[in-house]
């Protein structure tokens, strides 16, 4: 009898701190165990963000490359989420998916205009300018594409690939979600999103919202 091959996924989150908020970490705990039913084991890789998330980006993307998982999502400390949810998303045969993610200030997703969305009617999901790293999957064909572009530094004795870098634009500020898009658009990956989901998330006291319904509102308004 030949042994089950499990696909392997890493889960990086950024942490400020060495805390994990309760919410997170059953949300992480129970998508372990019900996705390993499903041959799907997944590795946590919680970093703390020392020299900043861009450098948290880079060690966890290396780390992927290195083990040469099948994917890895990242996912906001805060976020509560099912286990249908994150398999839904590693599920997806695009190269960059992400789930709306709710905050005090709405969701930090770029739709363009709403009377051209290009959608995936099998799927559902919708092709978008931008989309935050807040719950994102990228595929092993976007961690080699983005690491196999870029040289190594030694960082505290370790081979680090040099994907997002804050110095190398030069116009305003920019955050890693936004450096992240420059990089895929180079590399002609696209970024879609999968509206059937929509992640909460815990700052001081749950904040919910159904991204499903507000794109139909907009949708309708054309």
């Amino acid at each position: 009898m030949s042994e089950q091959q499990f696909k392997r996924y890493i889960i990086s989150t950024f942490l400020n701190d060495t805390t994990c908020d309760m919410h997170y970490t059953h949300s992480l705990c129970e998508s372990a165990k019900a996705l390993l039913a499903n041959q799907v084991a997944l590795i946590p890789m919680l970093t703390q963000t020392v020299d900043g998330k861009v450098m948290a980006f880079n060690q966890s993307i290396t780390l992927a490359w290195n083990e040469k998982v099948d994917g890895i999502i990242f996912i906001n400390p805060n976020a509560m989420w099912e286990p249908q949810a994150l398999f839904e998303l590693m599920s997806s045969d695009k190269d960059c998916v992400a789930l709306p993610v709710t905050s005090p200030s709405g969701f930090d997703i770029q739709m363009g205009e709403i009377p051209r969305l290009q959608r995936d009617e099998q799927t559902g999901e919708i092709k978008v300018p931008y989309a935050s790293m807040d719950f994102m999957y990228l595929s092993s064909y976007t961690i080699n594409e983005l690491c196999s572009t870029h040289q190594s530094i030694d960082y505290n004795g370790q081979d680090v690939k040099m994907v997002l870098q804050t110095g190398d634009i030069y116009t305003g500020y920019y955050n890693e979600s936004q450096i992240l898009k420059s990089r895929l658009s180079d590399l002609n990956i696209e970024t879609w999103i999968n509206p059937n989901h929509t992640i909460a998330t815990t700052q001081r006291q749950p904040i919910q919202a159904d991204f499903a319904s507000m794109l139909a509102d907009l949708e309708k308004k054309g």
